[in-house]
């Protein structure tokens, strides 16, 4: 004999207890298995993957990553030095040459 419970597929009879409740056997293996999990350690992972998330869209908000960072900030040295070395001294000035002005 096969029963049915509201709209969910047939259930063969030898596995509706006396209230009709379904009874499951959660066999090994079983895809309706009930996976055991510490509570704790869930709330600790969602927090944390809310923070990355968090984290990501503050970087692309308000900043550059640590890369681009020091990228950039060995481009400006680099540069500097590249103009430090370009850089002409102008020869010292005799204080006699201001005065024999014509």
């Amino acid at each position: 004999m096969i029963a049915t419970l509201g709209t969910g597929p047939p259930v063969p009879s030898n596995t509706i207890d006396a209230t009709g409740a379904i009874a499951r056997i959660f066999a090994k293996g079983d895809p309706m298995a009930a996976k055991i999990i510490n509570l704790r350690q869930a709330r600790k992972q969602k927090s944390r993957s809310n923070d990355m998330a968090q984290a990501s869209e503050n970087a692309v908000k308000f900043g550059m990553s640590k890369a681009q960072k020091h990228h950039d900030d060995l481009q400006i040295r680099l540069q500097e030095k590249h103009l430090d070395h370009a850089k002409r001294e102008m020869p010292p000035s005799s204080d006699d040459d201001d005065i024999k002005s014509p």
